[in-house]
């Protein structure tokens, strides 16, 4: 995930105008959310992890529970602060967490795993499983595929960073390995001209 936070830096004032308020434009993203919500302990800690502008740990926050924003760039931290100065954000990276064993009532990974290369996804999932409390959930999302996509320039900006795709079969197989019980999986299409022209997965994963 390190690697790619140079890019993410470049970018993060762009990502932000683009991306901050797409909840608005995404029901199916808000019901995902909505049934992390009804998954979750009220006024627990949700932990967004790959934050990026925060705008979904912003909407954690407005439902009454103590939303954590965590991502390894410090522009897109920034441009969260600016957007929501009410959030706890950290920077850290996701793939090795340092955050203390089993203080989360809830995490949300939203198209930030897609960053973590294949051979290390289950130590880094093992991570996320060791932050989060005896059966909490774990609600992921990210493009369905079996390549990489390797982009070079993003906003007009010369930047590197790495796209993974992945079948959902895999990603329910790496959970299951990291101590997860999958309890839901859903597939939607991509929303035209809004957001890269993908299929998407969302798994619902608890921690046993």
């Amino acid at each position: 995930m390190t690697e790619n936070k140079p890019g993410y830096d470049l970018v993060a004032e762009d990502y932000a105008g683009q991306f901050a308020n797409e909840l608005d434009q995404k029901p199916f993203d808000r019901d995902m959310l909505e049934r992390l919500v009804q998954r979750t302990q009220p006024g627990g800690v949700v932990a967004d992890l790959g934050c990026g502008p925060a705008h979904a740990a912003a909407w954690f926050h407005q439902r009454g529970f103590k939303a954590l924003g965590i991502d390894a760039s410090q522009g897109m931290l920034a441009e969260g602060h600016k957007l929501f100065p009410f959030l706890e954000l950290k920077q850290g990276d996701i793939a090795r967490l340092r955050e203390p064993d089993a203080s989360w009532d809830a995490a949300l990974a939203a198209y930030s795993l897609i960053h973590i290369p294949a051979d290390t996804m289950v130590e880094a999932l093992k991570g996320i499983h060791r932050c989060l409390k005896p059966k909490a959930t774990l609600l992921l999302s990210f493009h369905l595929g079996q390549h990489i996509l390797r982009r070079r320039e993003w906003f007009g900006k010369e930047v590197d960073i790495d796209f993974h795709f992945f079948t959902k079969e895999q990603m329910q197989e790496w959970l299951r390995n990291s101590g997860f019980e999958v309890s839901e999986t859903w597939v939607r299409e991509p929303y035209p001209q809004i957001e890269f022209q993908s299929h998407r997965a969302y798994i619902f994963a608890k921690a046993v």
